[in-house]
């Protein structure tokens, strides 16, 4: 976290012995130039520009895109020169707990003084505020402006995560304090495209999604003249293809980051400096000035590797959503064959991704958007998306961690969080093709498919893997007969047969291929066949119609969008992940092979059904009724040509220096690194411990302790650092061993205080008794977890594994 120049006790007494007028000091003598009223708030409806809500239709069989938005006269609002930033400040426990608003407050008053430039703020959402001037009981309204910030009025109680309380602030602010040049910055927490942004702590984490964004900026439009010259989020993970695209409705330009952002957020004196030294500059230049001090910070304070902030053309962001919907089509169209879809899932799954993703820290579902279309570029020609999408972001600044991500995030459900979270994404969706892609794979994961049908036996059995498969990409045919599994190769008119013992394919000799007849099997189930329509998306016409309609509330003086009754994604809701699914079967079963190696082969088509590979470890607690989970590892020699998976587990665990092994979760690696993180009660309190890994020594880095996910979908911004004398007690899940219908259950560790040397220990595990299990994940977003063996580490680092009973 980058450190404020002054805390507000110590700026307030600076201020004093320099004479100049602080900041945390409410400075009631102020004259603004400006005349301040009181305004009905409901804004001028029948202000001089056309305003209708965004429209998108596609044309199912053309797959043509037209867009509609609202439009302003384009005549700036002011004249002057002037700049008005508003900065709606949601401060919930960033502020509660950090002083983080009111030191980006400070930094808005150590500004360069200029009447060129202006921050008008709103304040709501803290339980408590560490200045004298904002208060927990009512919204506040100031001008911070050379040197000093004045109050301009309250307002009652209200929620920050309302679209009325945004479209209020803005429609008194537009009006009272009209700049040649204006925009917006949402401060606090952010979610993404779904659960949005500004979570307010105290009316139950209610947040503003990105529709009533939309909603509040269009009942802000029609008293305007001119758009926004940028809309900011100083949050994290707002920087999203969905959030671009309602957005370029009102403003030129979008600065958002991909990635969770350090609490300590932007440089409000650097921006204030930027302006006041060359208030002609545009949203572009700002934006850059943004991007680049944030940047600059994060790095002083040794928190530079995660960075992404990015400054979006909005004027290119239909070139962007119309490209990205022809390629759209054709992924969808070309992900009908399970083959390929299998190929894209497994590439955007490895595409970069923000904000967790893993079962300790939580799920956003934020997936780089040029990194998703890459991973599908083999079968779909992303070309001009690519294109597209590079003229729109104009700038960014990223660290190590994230270099080459593209500058905007989408929607992909690495983890079917319910059907709510789909619903939403339905509403935001820029693309019907992209939707019924994500649609039908979760659809598909909701039926989980019959095992009989598609299998042809038991799942899970030697006979399941034996149903007859045709793999077209390569000319294949897989079938059974008398009871030995055979391929048929096309283009060399070649059988062979599978033989267990060398776990290899050998040929058949001429002599015998006669009595191998691959014509006489059905191949019917090659593809999978879920029965999914894409109906649903588009109306008796083939058009799809994206847009969302909003009614005037009189009372609120804003539009709202229209409740819709749609259980189209209730399936989401009814479905759960087995452990044992049929869509996973052995060639041979998983064993302990002659050289101690565990290990299996999949079948070719459960080839083509899996998106990873992965194990998990777990350590046996004394009396061997249970066993805690101490976390999954990728040491797994993986041959997806063969199907062949086999351990190379090492024996090394990260632990604490007392010895007690860390629950570990891989949530990133590369070539150089690899970033642990690891549930743990930190002084009492639930979080993550974040370790970095260097794979050139095996050296580990303590980064801090992240609170990941929230419930409400917020994503923390701290990552706390840890202190001498803190107290970490490890979390696992653990489970019996006696009982197969025990539900799993949390697990605590003893607690360890930590030292003036604190360091995370790489080293074999202790001589205990271990189990390890494969899972196999397929592209349903179920999973086929293999029969636990056990092991065990001597002091030489050598693994045994034996039969588990």
């Amino acid at each position: 976290m980058k450190k404020k120049k002054i805390l507000a006790a110590l700026l307030a007494l600076s201020m004093m012995v320099t004479g100049v007028v602080a900041c945390d000091e409410l400075d009631e003598g102020y004259d603004d130039e400006t005349e301040v009223t009181e305004s009905s708030e409901d804004g001028d409806r029948s202000a001089a520009n056309t305003a209708s809500p965004l429209k998108m239709t596609v044309d199912k069989n053309s797959g043509d895109m037209t867009i509609a938005r609202p439009k302003s006269a384009e005549t700036p609002m002011a004249d002057d020169g002037s700049w008005t930033i508003f900065v709606y400040i949601c401060g919930s426990d960033l502020e509660s707990g950090n002083g983080a608003a009111t030191s980006d407050l400070q930094e808005m008053c150590s500004a360069t003084a200029s009447d060129q430039v202006r921050f008008v703020v709103q304040t709501g959402g803290a339980s408590e505020w560490q200045n004298s001037y904002a208060s927990n009981e009512q919204i506040g309204r100031f001008i911070v402006e050379n040197n000093e910030v004045v109050e301009l009025g309250t307002q009652p109680d209200a929620s920050m995560g309302d679209a009325a309380t945004l479209a209020s602030f803005l429609q008194w602010g537009v009006k009272e304090y009209p700049g040649e040049k204006m925009g917006i910055v949402f401060w606090n927490h952010g979610g993404g495209s779904i659960s949005g942004v500004c979570f307010d702590e105290t009316h139950d984490a209610d947040s503003l999604g990105i529709r009533e964004i939309d909603s509040a900026l269009y009942s802000v439009f029609e008293s305007m003249t001119d758009r926004f010259e940028f809309i900011g989020f100083d949050a994290c993970l707002m920087g999203t293809a969905e959030t671009a695209n309602i957005l370029a409705s009102y403003a030129r330009y979008m600065v958002g980051s991909q990635e969770t952002e350090p609490g300590s957020g932007w440089d409000y004196e650097a921006i204030g400096n930027f302006l006041a030294d060359d208030p002609s500059s545009n949203g572009a230049d700002l934006g850059k000035c943004i991007c680049d001090s944030f940047y600059e910070a994060c790095a002083n304070a040794g928190e530079g590797d995660d960075v992404t902030l990015s400054v979006i053309d909005l004027d290119k962001m239909d070139s962007v959503v119309k490209a990205f919907n022809s390629f759209a089509k054709s992924m969808y169209e070309e992900s009908e064959n399970t083959t390929v879809l299998t190929s894209m899932i497994r590439g955007i799954e490895g595409a970069d991704n923000f904000g967790g993703n893993n079962r300790s820290e939580g799920y956003t579902n934020m997936v780089d958007l040029g990194g998703l279309i890459e991973a599908c570029g083999s079968y779909a020609d992303g070309s001009d998306a690519i294109s597209a999408l590079n003229s729109a972001v104009v700038y960014n600044r990223t660290g190590t961690r994230h270099q080459g991500c593209s500058g905007l995030s989408l929607y992909y459900p690495l983890s079917v969080e319910g059907s709510t979270e789909l619903g939403v994404f339905e509403n935001v969706s820029i693309s019907p093709f992209y939707a019924s892609f994500v649609d039908r794979q979760d659809f598909s994961s909701s039926i989980n498919y019959n095992a009989d049908a598609q299998q042809g036996g038991d799942e899970g059995s030697s006979e399941a893997s034996a149903e007859a498969y045709y793999d077209e990409q390569n000319g294949l045919y897989y079938f059974v007969q008398d009871g030995v599994q055979y391929c048929y190769e096309e283009s060399q008119s070649q059988y062979y047969y599978y033989d267990e013992s060398s776990d290899a394919w050998q040929e058949v000799p001429a002599s015998d291929a006669s009595s191998c007849d691959h014509s006489s099997q059905d191949y019917s189930n090659s593809n999978d066949d879920t029965g999914y329509s894409d109906d649903y998306w588009f109306d008796d016409n083939g058009t799809w119609s994206n847009e969302c309609e909003y009614d005037y509330d009189d009372n609120s003086g804003c539009y709202r969008s229209r409740s819709v009754k749609n259980d189209h994604w209730d399936y989401a809701d009814n479905y759960s992940q087995t452990g044992e699914s049929p869509n996973i079967t052995f060639l041979k079963e998983p064993a302990i092979g002659a050289d101690g190696t565990y290990g299996f082969t999949l079948t070719p088509k459960s080839v083509r059904r899996a998106s990873s590979v992965y194990a998990l470890v777990y350590q046996i607690m004394d009396g061997e009724s249970e066993a805690i989970m101490i976390g999954e590892t990728y040491d797994i020699n993986c041959d997806w040509d063969k199907g062949q998976f086999e351990d190379c587990f090492d024996g090394y665990w990260l632990s604490l220096p007392d010895g007690q092994n860390l629950s570990t979760t891989i949530v990133d690696m590369d070539d150089d690194y690899i970033i642990y993180s690891a549930p743990i009660m930190l002084n009492g309190v639930d979080t993550n411990l974040r370790m970095k890994q260097s794979l050139a020594d095996n050296s580990i880095v303590v980064e801090g302790a992240w609170d990941g996910i929230s419930d409400s979908g917020a994503a923390s911004r701290l990552v706390r650092p840890i202190n001498e004398g803190d107290k970490i007690v490890p979390v696992y899940m653990s489970m019996s061993l006696v009982d197969e219908n025990a539900v799993d259950t949390e697990w605590m560790g003893g607690e360890y205080v930590v030292g003036s040397d604190f360091e995370i220990v790489y080293s074999l595990l202790d001589s205990a008794d271990f189990l390890y299990a494969f899972c196999i994940d397929d592209i349903y977003n179920d999973y086929r977890m293999t029969d636990f063996v056990e092991f065990n580490v001597d002091d030489d680092g050598n693994v045994s594994y034996y039969e588990y009973e």
